[in-house]
């Protein structure tokens, strides 16, 4: 690029430029495209953010065709420098879903030998989790060798149902961070439980002994600085076993500073015990500093509207809080939760959920954690007024100004999908108003 001044042309520093345009990726990513076409320099520049990073996100599962791997694979052939910029690819599970028979993914994968992260997630609310064994060999094959990649920091099987516990012995030394669904032993060669229980059953391997599985890989396990685990109470064994030595285990733990549980699609309506996740969370008690905890489904309190008695409460059961006392190094806590309303019908009166009484629980049960901030995040879902004022905010109040008086805990509420009109409901509200009196920073959004 030149710029004219004077007589003679002046060429701008490549360092300069790299700046601008890591400032529009920063401020106003969308102009990276138009940015591109200035001349050949800008293009360079700017594709090295345009493409650091792919996004096989559908907005709608209804646009998903199996031709979109091909299209990308299509691009990489024609512009192959293109491959070394891409240093993440995240595949939402309808892609997976919308082929058995991925050709083209099985030959883009092996070309981006920059990768860092892959993902394979599911974001889009209507779409299931994909079955691992779903997808053909090739295909599976294909994820695994990225999986022992020495440059993968990040993987993100969120999106996977059935994932073998086996396969995660391959995971490379590099990986720093972790996303896995509930791991299903069933069909699986480990028995985790004689592991954790520590009395081996006559087909298992001593707790003290190497899997086969993993003999040659113990020595390099990678070791985990975050951790994330949905679904994780369904069998309560996933975080226990990685939880376990490494000898036992395919990760290494000792190191973990962020630990983000989600509880979205519990199944198991009978399991109410989480002692085998107490026990694994004893284990990071000196070295996890910041937990992350999604409270949906099976901990909302359900309430019901009744025109001769009023909002009520029926009885439901619920999982126990973990037990976070324990851990004596955490200083930074977030739950995330969704308050909701049932759509009113002819057989369905008017009902919600809400995750406050839960959060209670859950922040009473840590009352002796030095904690320097605590988040909560609340989102909304078809909310009337009358159901925000009903809404427990006193219990929630107890259990946050104990907190704040006692331990010094900066306090942020995040609320968002609520009109103004709900906020200023909620301004009417004695033990709303009295969260703000006492130092709780509100950030409100639409």
């Amino acid at each position: 690029m030149q710029i004219e001044e004077g007589k003679g042309p002046i060429r701008l520093p490549i360092e300069l430029l790299e700046h601008v345009i890591s400032l529009i990726q920063a401020h106003d990513p969308v102009s990276l495209k138009t940015c591109s076409c200035v001349s050949q320099t800008f293009a360079a520049l700017t594709q090295k953010h345009i493409f650091r990073e792919i996004l096989f996100t559908p907005q709608s599962s209804l646009n998903v065709t199996g031709e979109t791997f091909r299209r990308f694979f299509d691009l990489l052939q024609e512009s192959p420098h293109i491959a070394r910029y891409v240093q993440g690819i995240v595949i939402d599970a309808t892609f997976l879903a919308a082929s058995t028979r991925n050709h083209y993914l099985q030959r883009t994968l092996p070309l981006l030998k920059e990768l860092r992260k892959i993902g394979l997630s599911k974001k889009h609310v209507s779409v299931d989790s994909f079955w691992w064994y779903f997808m053909d060999v090739e295909t599976r094959d294909a994820l695994l060798d990225v999986f022992r990649s020495p440059l993968i920091t990040d993987i993100d099987l969120t999106g996977i149902r059935d994932f073998p516990p086996e396969e995660c012995f391959i995971f490379t030394p590099s990986l720093k961070n972790l996303s896995l669904p509930t791991l299903v032993f069933d069909r699986s060669s480990i028995n985790p439980l004689a592991y954790l229980l520590n009395t081996p059953s006559s087909s298992s391997p001593s707790p003290t002994s190497t899997p086969p599985t993993c003999s040659a890989l113990v020595a390099s396990s990678p070791k985990l600085e975050s951790l994330t685990i949905v679904d994780v109470l369904d069998n309560g064994l996933t975080l226990p076993w990685l939880a376990s030595p490494v000898s036992i285990s395919p990760v290494d733990l000792a190191e973990l500073q962020t630990l983000q549980l989600d509880f979205e699609e519990v199944t198991s309506t009978n399991n109410q015990d989480s002692s085998k996740l107490d026990m694994a969370m004893s284990l990071f008690s000196r070295t996890l500093t910041r937990f992350r905890l999604n409270v949906l489904q099976r901990n909302m309190a359900y309430f019901l509207w009744s025109e001769t008695q009023g909002w009520s409460s029926l009885p439901r059961s619920s999982i126990r809080p973990p037990n976070l006392s324990i851990l004596s190094m955490l200083d930074c806590m977030i739950i995330d939760s969704k308050i909701f309303q049932h759509p009113v019908g002819s057989d369905r009166p008017l009902s919600y959920r809400s995750p406050l009484p839960w959060i209670a629980w859950l922040l009473d049960g840590s009352a002796d954690l030095e904690l320097k901030k605590l988040i909560l995040n609340i989102s909304f879902r078809g909310i009337a007024r009358t159901i925000l004022l009903n809404l427990d905010w006193c219990r929630l109040t107890e259990a946050l100004s104990a907190r704040m008086q006692w331990k010094g805990t900066a306090v942020e509420l995040h609320f968002s999908s609520i009109e103004s009109a709900g906020i200023e409901a909620l301004g009417h509200n004695k033990s709303f108003a009295e969260l703000a009196t006492r130092g709780v920073t509100i950030l409100c959004r639409s």
